[in-house]
């Protein structure tokens, strides 16, 4: 039960879902009741619920293991809820708990159910740039990337802004503004899934250890960094870059707004130096003048 479970997560892209969520009157893959799935005769199972936010999901699962549990799952009688498992002592309803141990005894390291959402995000947004290729300027490098989170966000079921920022790998981002992809005509029609997972795996692993792949080392959030001049800050994180290089060059030492106009107080006054400094300028040479004349 608890690897099906784990595949439906990784077929339908489904949140964990705590018994909070139930209590709040949404649902994840943990607390789905058993009218939220249907299983059609096309050998499809699709469900239809209310997730995080209030935010209506459909989802359809074609795999045809995931989909013979469903179909025993919802013939069970005198339950509500989707997922259980059954022993002597009867059947016993799957927690969130129960699918997030599993994982980590199964994976064999710190993983859990978000992981399965972050790295199908991280493949969608790769595959999606490079399906667009790169761009030719700043602006359009910004547009696709908008585009990319937007695309990612709509199979996860939240914002752009949350798939940018909490589960579409930043590399990914970073490498596209560098003007890498990768080679979406490289893909094997037998198992493309499989190939693109692959490709992606390596620009992760080409640029540094994936937080992927060693959940040990998986990126923590970072402090955000001091910025002096918040608008070209964000103007540059708009087209595309990333946030600790936009953080230094908004944070780099104005030019002096007058450029070489400006002079010190031993200057020459009608070269440069403040207007009250031209006028006294003017006074001590006209004292000159009228000096000369008397004597």
């Amino acid at each position: 039960m608890l690897a099906c479970a784990v595949r439906l997560l990784d077929r339908g892209l489904f949140r964990v879902g705590g018994q909070d969520y139930a209590d709040n009157g949404s649902y994840g893959l943990a607390t789905l009741r058993r009218d939220h799935v249907v299983v059609r005769r096309d050998g499809a199972a699709e469900f239809d619920f209310v997730g995080k936010g209030g935010k209506r999901h459909v989802r359809e699962i074609r795999d045809p293991d995931a989909v013979r549990v469903l179909r025993t799952l919802r013939r069970r009688h005198g339950a509500d809820e989707l997922l259980a498992w059954k022993d002597a002592d009867g059947w016993h309803d799957v927690r969130a708990t129960d699918i997030n141990a599993y994982i980590k005894e199964t994976a064999g390291g710190d993983f859990s159910a978000k992981d399965f959402r972050t790295w199908h995000a991280t493949v969608l947004a790769a595959t999606f740039l490079a399906e667009r290729g790169v761009a030719t300027s700043g602006r359009a490098t910004a547009r696709t990337i908008r585009a990319a989170a937007d695309a990612v966000a709509e199979h996860l079921g939240n914002t752009a802004a949350v798939a940018r920022s909490s589960y579409i790998d930043p590399r990914v981002i970073d490498r596209y503004v560098e003007g890498e992809v990768i080679d979406v005509r490289a893909v094997s029609a037998a198992e493309p899934g499989a190939t693109i997972e692959a490709a992606v795996l390596d620009l992760l692993r080409s640029h540094g250890d994936s937080r992927l792949s060693d959940p040990r080392r998986r990126a923590m959030p970072k402090k955000r960094p001091s910025i002096k001049n918040e608008r070209k800050y964000e103007a540059l994180k708009d087209k595309g870059m990333s946030k600790e290089r936009a953080a230094r060059i908004a944070n780099a030492p104005k030019s002096s707004e007058h450029g070489g106009k400006r002079s010190g107080s031993g200057g020459d006054a009608s070269q440069g130096g403040t207007t009250a400094q031209k006028k006294a300028a003017g006074r001590k040479g006209g004292k000159a003048t009228a000096r000369k004349r008397r004597s």
